[in-house]
């Protein structure tokens, strides 16, 4: 084993001078003679130590340690070249570094560094602090602006409203039978009663097969079996031919219990949403299933996993895991060809109300030609009723005809649709149904209609109904009040809103006091509203000076608001008697810079939206600077204890000297 004297060459040497003969020497002569290493002086060293070592050259090497600045030892293999050990420890090295990292935290000197550089940022971070604050402000100043913006565009849409001639043009319309007539009116409809009597509705044109079309129902794909179970209402557990488990049939699950019997079972079966139907039949022990939709597209699928054995005590065991697919399609669904009551249709042509189908019988059902007919432009509607196996056409409009010809498919005839009762036309291979119009009395006047809805005056009426022998129906044509004064309070109430909340902004502790743009805004606002020229209606009339409300009155002198508008007088909330610009116009020319892309409030908020971005940069480039003085009073710090650290051990091993002497 290789043994080695370890000099630690990063402490300070010191030099003691004795005296020669040994005699007794006085303390305070004693003379400190500090020898001072230089830099240089100390790598000279290693690299003699390196090169005269007695072990192996290769074996010991003195390097200086990047982390704490200090000399090491490391004894390497001579044959491998790798680290054998290292002294110290690569352990003890980082726990060194970390105490520099940590500055001695005032272990020396006794003082609490870390919390003296912490107030001493602290009082450097002031102005970041402030900044912080300044930009809190400015979002405050943005939501403000904020609600600003918002309450200008609600003011500004009640503005344009105003501005509307349906706000104060409107009609309502009133009707003494609304299940029979009822209508409404354009502004521009005279404020009159209309009375209506004899009443005769339009009706469509229609026709309708005469015989019935002997057409076969489908078939519901289904399954009958002889069920071991005979009793409906006996419980599976007296014989346990049954067990508690599950089943799925087209899968859905059905769960059996125990004491169930088939015909809870069949409820069960029924209810499961599965598209099937089950059924017992007592007396001849037989059970049954069957698809609740005919076609031979729906079938019954019965999953293999009887864990109840259900299905193997009604007969289903056979048909475990198997698909019963043995449904039909009724004859309206099926191809023309296949079908033995349409065997003298063909493939060809016919016409409804010059709209020309063209038939396929190999790929066409009946069906299909309906959903064509309906879809199309012809303006009729065909239905196909399968309890009296009949086709229908009638007009999508009332008074409308509907007139059948060109039929080279024989479609039409097969159907019993041409030649029928209501037929006007006798031209051969065509047929003419006709609609009739409506008829009626308006304050004694006769008038016909080719449709049930028409306008007259300005009044759009819809008949609904036949009145009866003598009967009479009033129509009552008014304005519509309600919603001119909803408009006139909504505008003012949006008015004073706006004005309120900029005034107690603007004013004396406000948000925005002194701020030149809200000023400007409230200033502008009152002068509009305060610009304009009320009559002697005094619809509506200027609040306080010091508010700037406006205020309704819906008193105008011997007149009320609503007698007002019914008798068609002016009103000062939409017209300004002596500039002949409504009030509603001068508002919206007012806002129109506030409320725009780029406006007032958009550039204003951009302008805000700056500043901050300013700060914020400005605020990074601090905290970069004050991360950088941190750090620098941290290696201030720690250089004033590492310093007090080696005064200190220099004055104990001084001290121990002067000791033994």
């Amino acid at each position: 084993m290789r043994k080695m004297e370890i000099m630690d060459v990063s402490k300070t040497n010191y030099v003691k001078e004795y005296s020669e003969n040994k005699t007794k020497i006085n303390k305070e002569e004693v003379v400190e003679k500090k020898q001072i290493i230089t830099e240089k002086e100390v790598e000279n060293i290693v690299k003699k130590l390196n090169k005269n070592t007695d072990i192996d050259k290769r074996d010991v090497k003195f390097e200086k340690s990047q982390d704490t600045d200090k000399w090491i030892i490391k004894v390497y293999d001579p044959e491998s070249g790798d680290l054998i050990r290292q002294i110290p420890e690569k352990e003890i090295i980082q726990i060194a570094k970390n105490i520099d990292d940590l500055i001695l935290g005032g272990m020396v000197s006794g003082m609490d560094t870390a919390s003296i550089i912490d107030q001493l940022m602290g009082l450097e971070r002031q102005p970041v602090y402030k900044k912080q604050d300044e930009i809190q402000e400015i979002e405050d100043e943005k939501k403000i602006w904020g609600n600003v913006n918002s309450k200008l565009t609600s003011f500004n849409t009640a503005a344009s409203n105003l501005s509307f001639s349906s706000t104060f043009g409107s009609k309502l319309v009133s009707s003494t039978d609304e299940d029979k007539v009822t209508a409404t009116a354009t502004s521009s409809a005279s404020n009159t009663n209309y009375v209506l009597e004899d009443v005769v509705l339009a009706k469509a044109g229609q026709v309708k097969s005469e015989d019935q079309i002997d057409l076969n129902d489908g078939i519901k794909a289904n399954i009958e079996t002889d069920s071991n179970i005979t009793d409906p209402n006996k419980r599976f557990t007296e014989d346990g031919s049954v067990i508690e488990g599950s089943f799925k049939i087209n899968g859905k699950t059905i769960s059996v219990k125990a004491d169930d019997t088939i015909n809870l079972v069949i409820t069960k079966i029924n209810g499961a949403g599965a598209g099937v139907k089950a059924s017992f039949n007592s007396e001849l022990g037989k059970f049954k299933i069957e698809q609740s939709t005919e076609g031979e597209s729906k079938k019954i699928e019965i999953d293999g996993g009887d864990t109840s054995n259900f299905l193997t005590e009604v007969g289903l065991g056979e048909q475990l895991g198997e698909t019963i697919e043995n449904g039909e399609n009724p004859d309206y669904l099926k191809k023309i060809s296949e079908v033995d009551a349409f065997s003298t249709i063909e493939s060809g042509f016919f016409t409804i109300n010059d709209y020309t189908f063209e038939l396929d019988k190999e790929e066409d059902t009946l069906n299909s030609i309906i959903s064509k007919i309906n879809s199309s432009d012809a303006g009729v509607l065909a239905f196909y009723d399968n309890d009296s196996k009949t086709v229908s056409l009638t007009a999508k409009n009332a008074g409308d005809d509907i007139t059948l010809e060109n039929d080279t498919s024989n479609f039409l005839t097969n159907l019993n649709l041409m030649n029928q009762i209501g037929d006007t036309d006798e031209t051969e291979g065509k047929s003419v149904y006709e609609g009739t119009d409506a008829t009626f009395k308006m304050n004694g006047v006769e008038f016909t209609k080719e449709n049930n809805e028409f306008t007259i005056n300005d009044v759009n009426i819809k008949l609904k109904s036949a009145t009866e022998t003598g009967e009479k129906i009033t129509l009552g044509v008014s304005t519509d009040n309600e919603k001119a004064l909803e408009k006139i309070e909504k505008f003012i109430t949006k008015y004073n809103d706006l004005v309120g909340y900029l005034e107690s902004k603007t004013g004396k502790e406000g948000a925005l006091q002194g701020d030149s743009t809200a000023n400007t805004s409230v200033d502008n606002l009152l002068i509009t509203a305060a610009g304009i020229e009320y009559t002697a209606e005094n619809i509506i009339t200027s609040g306080t000076p010091d508010v700037g409300e406006i205020l309704l009155n819906t008193s105008t002198g011997d007149l009320t608001l609503a007698e007002a508008l019914e008798e068609g007088e002016e009103i000062t909330a939409t017209y300004d008697y002596k500039s002949g610009i409504g009030i509603s116009e001068k508002m919206k020319d007012y806002l129109k810079p506030y409320t725009r892309y780029s406006g007032v409030l958009d550039q204003h908020t951009k302008m805000l939206d700056a500043k901050i971005d300013d700060m914020n940069d400005w605020i990074l480039s601090m905290n970069s600077r004050l991360t950088m003085r941190e750090d620098s009073l941290k290696r201030q710090f720690g250089a004033m204890e590492s310093a007090m650290q080696t005064s200190q051990s220099q004055g104990e091993w001084l001290a121990g000297q002067l000791g033994s002497m």
